[in-house]
Formats: structure tokens, C-alpha cells, sequence
């Protein structure tokens, strides 16, 4: 869903930014020589009001999808930081050469931008199957 957003934002402000372009082109071939500088300073605000408007309302309709609000709002309350640190101490014991059998707890912070999904607590599902043959270990569980 991230990448869908940033496509979707990217094609957006391209549009937004091709709308300013083919104005400006209009603007300067079809007015009249006898139109002021001040006539073409206002249509380019009503312009640029019309494209603020169309972003601030995108932002408002996918606010909760948003990849940068999202990430904000986790940095803010401190999610990001407690998946970090349970990250930190789980990437700690993969590490570890002395230990053959990992068994975790489930993290507790789930951000929605940086949790995709977690081991399972059977041995034999394919992610954790998968996270213990790149660590060389014999088995990971999450209780």
C-alpha cells in the first residue's frame, strides 16, 4: 500500500505541476498583448489556490493511509521507538553464536510502516524457517 501512495501522491503533483504548465503555454499564446501584468498575476493565484486546495483535501481523504503522516504519528507516540529497540534485542540474539534455539516474545509495538508480520510459533512455518537458516540456528519460535 506504501508504494500504491507514493505513486498516487507522485502522479498527483506531476498532474498538478503539468496543469501549470499548459495554463502558463495558454496564457501566453492566446491573451491579448492589451492584458496586464496584474490580470496574469490573479489567474495564476486562483490557480495555485485551486491546486493547494486539491492537495489539502487528498491529504485530509487518505489521512490515515498516508506513508509520511503515518510515520510521523509513530515517531510522535513512540511506537517506532519501542519496534526498534524489541528489533534491537531480537537482532541481538539472532547474532549470537552460542544460541541454536531462539524463542522471542511477540513484539508489542506493531507501527504500521515499518511491521509488515512477524514469526509464528511454529517452528516450521516458512518464516521462521527461512530467519533461522540466514542466521545459522536450529530453530526460531514467537511464544
Amino acid at each position: 500500500e506504501r508504494l500504491l501512495n507514493i505513486l498516487y501522491f507522485s502522479f498527483l503533483l506531476l498532474s498538478i505541476m503539468n496543469l501549470f504548465w499548459w495554463l502558463g503555454w495558454i496564457v501566453k499564446k492566446k491573451r491579448p498583448r492589451s492584458i496586464n501584468r496584474e490580470i496574469s498575476l490573479g489567474l495564476f493565484s486562483v490557480f495555485s489556490a485551486c491546486a493547494a486546495l486539491c492537495l489539502i483535501s487528498s491529504v485530509l481523504f487518505f489521512h490515515g493511509t498516508l506513508t509520511s503522516v503515518a510515520a510521523f504519528s509513530e515517531l510522535r507516540s513512540g511506537e517506532a521507538k519501542k519496534y526498534y529497540s524489541q528489533a534491537e534485542e531480537r537482532q541481538c540474539i539472532l547474532e549470537n553464536p552460542n544460541i541454536l534455539d531462539c524463542e522471542f516474545e511477540p513484539f508489542s509495538a506493531m507501527p504500521y510502516i515499518l511491521y509488515f508480520t512477524d514469526m509464528t510459533d511454529n517452528p516450521d512455518s516458512y518464516e521462521n524457517q527461512d530467519t533461522a537458516t540466514f542466521y545459522g540456528k536450529h530453530s526460531i519460535v514467537v511464544k
